[in-house]
C-alpha cells in the first residue's frame, strides 16, 4: 500500500508540476484511502519555512465501538486479531470511529504491538461491520496490516 500511495503521489506531483496543489493531492490521496477502507490518513505533522511533513496516521475519531454492545460481535473480533495478528483483548489501545451508515459501522482498531515498527509501537486495522437483516448477524471483515510500518515524507517549498 505505501508503494502505491509513493507512486500515485509522485505522478500527481510530476503532472501538477505545482507544490501548491499538494495539498490538493494529498486530500485526492485521503479520499482514496478512505475509499478503500484503508485504517490511516495523510497528514500534515510538521512544517518550516523550507518544507512540509507528512505523515500516516490512524483514520477516524476516538469513540466508542459497535461491538462493544455486543459480547458475542466483540468476543468474534477479537479472536479474528488474536488469530490473524496475536493481539489480545490487553493489547487494544483504542476504537476509532470513521463512519457510520446504517447498517454499516467503519471503524479503525489500534493494538499496542512490539512488532510494530512505528515510533509509537502501535498497528491498527480497519474492521467493515455490516448488519445483516431480519438479526442475522454481522458481516464482518478486516484491512490492513497486522503489523504495522511507519510512513513519512517530506516536501519542499
Amino acid at each position: 500500500m505505501i508503494k502505491e500511495i509513493l507512486l500515485t503521489l509522485g505522478i500527481l506531483l510530476t503532472l501538477s508540476g505545482c507544490a501548491n496543489s499538494f495539498e490538493r493531492q494529498i486530500n485526492m490521496q485521503n479520499i482514496t484511502l478512505e475509499q478503500k477502507q484503508q485504517p490511516d490518513r495523510l497528514y500534515k505533522t510538521k512544517s518550516t519555512d523550507k518544507a512540509d511533513f507528512y505523515t500516516m496516521e490512524w483514520a477516524g475519531t476516538k469513540g466508542e465501538s459497535m461491538a462493544f454492545g455486543s459480547g458475542l460481535l466483540y468476543s468474534d473480533i477479537l479472536k479474528a486479531f488474536k488469530v490473524h495478528c496475536g493481539f489480545d483483548e490487553a493489547d487494544l489501545y483504542e476504537t476509532r470511529i470513521v463512519s457510520y451508515k446504517p447498517p454499516t459501522s467503519y471503524e479503525v482498531w489500534v493494538f499496542k504491538d512490539l512488532l510494530s515498527e512505528r515510533e509509537d509501537k502501535t498497528s491498527a486495522m480497519s474492521i467493515i461491520m455490516t448488519q445483516l437483516p431480519n438479526a442475522g448477524g454481522v458481516d464482518m471483515h478486516f484491512i490492513g496490516q497486522c503489523h504495522s510500518k511507519p510512513f513519512q515524507f517530506v516536501v519542499g517549498k
